[in-house]
Order: structure tokens, then sequence, then C-alpha cells
């Protein structure tokens, strides 16, 4: 008979390799109140304050020129927030609006043409009652920093205000005096805000006849302002100024004398 060495293994049996036990990737995450502060792994530090809810803001990011446009949508609101880092530039870094604990898809608008290491940014977001809100830095899938929003911030995303505007200018305008021009602004909606508009000539490449205004509106108030801009600089004629206020764009036409 011939025998087997002991140990080797026979046609049953099968070399066995020590388990391996696979690595879980430890995740790195914290919540913090608006002004604290969140370093990330690599040593980027962020600090989120002073958030608040817009329905318009003044940004680069719509118009495609070089000045500030007014933008706003409908059923919908800004969600701004200030932020500040010294290690890295802010239009680097991930920033979403978290409502009811549920990241949202959230375009964000700059409020500066380049935003450094300290601006302010805005978060668009839908019109809709909420129980908790927060603004989430998203450093990688495994890491994220959420700043939670106080009751008096996160409880104005379920109302919004909504605007109805008259604009006019006079008859005519001589040729190099100043801009005149009059709003009246009513809030139809079910929350107080803040008007922002912007007149332009659109004659002159969209320039601003009147730059960035701003204005409380209470609900249910209707408030009427003068507006006084630039000179006018253009050719003798009909010419036509341009009421933009990011949901709607009014415009108004007058005769520029010499």
């Amino acid at each position: 008979m011939s025998g087997q060495s002991p140990g080797t293994p026979t046609n049953t049996e099968t070399a066995q390799s020590p388990p391996t036990t696979a690595k879980t990737p430890t995740k790195r995450e914290a919540t913090l109140s608006l002004g604290e502060t969140a370093t990330s792994s690599d040593g980027v530090s962020v600090t989120i304050a002073e958030a608040a809810v817009r329905k318009i803001i003044f940004t680069p990011d719509v118009g495609g020129g070089t000045h500030k446009r007014p933008a706003s949508e409908p059923d919908a609101q800004f969600l701004g927030f200030d932020v500040e880092t010294a290690e890295t530039e802010i239009s680097s870094l991930e920033f979403t609006a978290v409502l009811d604990g549920i990241p949202t898809e959230s375009k964000v608008y700059r409020t500066d043409f380049v935003p450094g290491h300290s601006t302010r940014l805005n978060l668009l977001v839908p019109v809709q009652a909420v129980e908790s809100g927060a603004i989430e830095w998203a450093v990688s899938p495994d890491e994220h920093y959420r700043w939670t929003l106080p009751d008096a911030v996160w409880t104005k995303l379920a109302k919004s205000p909504e605007f109805e505007t008259e604009f006019a200018v006079p008859e005519s305008i001589p040729r190099g005096e100043p801009f005149a021009a009059s709003v009246e602004v009513t809030n139809t909606g079910n929350r107080d805000g803040r008007f922002l508009g912007i007149v332009l000539d659109q004659g002159a490449g969209s320039l601003p006849l009147v730059s960035e205004f701003t204005f409380p509106v209470s609900v249910g108030e209707t408030v009427s302002r003068d507006l006084s801009g630039r000179a006018v600089n253009s050719e003798s004629g009909r010419a036509t100024a341009i009421f933009d206020w990011g949901l709607e764009r009014q415009t108004a036409t007058f005769t520029v004398t010499e």
C-alpha cells in the first residue's frame, strides 16, 4: 500500500488562506451652531454665520454682464449665509441646504464676483413648511459638517413675500439731467419681505440708470419710492428704461430732449 505524507491535502481538501477584514471608511461628521468653526481632516477651517431668508438677492450669477442683477424664482426663495475660511477659495467648497434632515439639490448663487475667503452665499430652496433646517458642508461622501439653523430662520421657509409692481417714468428728461422714475410695490404674500430692484438703460448695453435699491414691504402693504439715477446721456429721441427685480422686467419709454 502506498502511504500519504501527513499534512498533505487530499483531493477533497483545499488549502485555506487566513481570513481578511475589509477596512470600513471612517465617517467624520459634526453638528454645529451658526458662528462655530469646523475643521476638516485635511486642515481646512470653515465658519458659517448670519443666515437669513430672502425672496430677491443681487448676484453676478444672472445676466452674464459686469454688473450684479436681481435674482428671484417663483415658488422658491434664497437661504443666505456668511462663509469665512482662510485656507482655500470659498468657490471650491460644496454647500447644501438640509431640510428635515434631507439634503436638497440647491443651486448656489454668489454675492460677490470673486468670493475669496469671506463672502455671502445663497442657496435656492423651495417655499415649504419644515420642522428643521441646516447648512451642510460636504468634504467627501464620508465627511460632512452641518450648521443648525435657528428657529427664527428655518420657520421663514414656509412662507414667502410676493410682489406686485408699478413702474413709471416722466414723459421727457433733458439730456444730461439725472434719470428719474417711480416704483410702487405691494406685498401680496404671507410674509414680510425686502424688495430689491435695478433700472437699466436698454440703449446703453443695459447699463444701470439706477443702481441697486432696496426697501422693506410688510404683508398687505404698498410702498412707493421715487428713484433718481445717473445722468441721461442718450441721443435725443425716445429711450427705454428697464425695471428689473428678478422675477419680472417692466419697460417704460421717455423722450430725451436737448
